[in-house]
């Protein structure tokens, strides 16, 4: 898998690089969610910007959208950090995402610094939000 992950106390830390797949992505999640940690998760940084390629097979890309949609069933609200600078790469994220209808709060950043200054200025209001779910 094309793929580093770091848990950082209540958040993780994805790293791709090279050429991944959905699949990678989808894997990623799989062990992420299976982790007792992520009953304690508040926060997640997809970092996409080493990403030389994006492949795409729509059967592992709504897979990737089934996580997503369903992990706000079984964990509490995440705050979700998306790293990517390649348009193509970009574009891919927000496809399957978009169609994940996820209720997690996304946001698109330039630079794993600007995903960590929002983090920082967010995390207290999606663990309130989690408090009264």
């Amino acid at each position: 898998m094309a793929v580093e992950i770091v848990w950082e106390g209540r958040g993780v830390y994805r790293r791709f690089a090279g050429r991944i797949a959905a699949r990678d992505v989808a894997e990623s999640l799989e062990e992420i969610l299976g982790d007792p940690r992520a009953d304690q998760l508040q926060f997640s940084i997809a970092d996409y910007s080493e990403v030389s390629k994006y492949d795409f097979v729509q059967s592992e890309a709504d897979l990737v959208a089934a996580y997503m949609h369903s992990a706000p069933l079984s964990i509490p609200p995440v705050l979700c950090a998306i790293v990517v600078t390649d348009p193509t790469v970009k574009s891919r994220v927000q496809s399957i995402l978009a169609s994940s209808e996820t209720t997690f709060p996304i946001e698109y950043f330039a630079s794993v610094t600007c995903a960590r200054q929002w983090i920082a200025r967010n995390r207290s209001s999606a663990t309130e939000a989690g408090r009264r779910a």
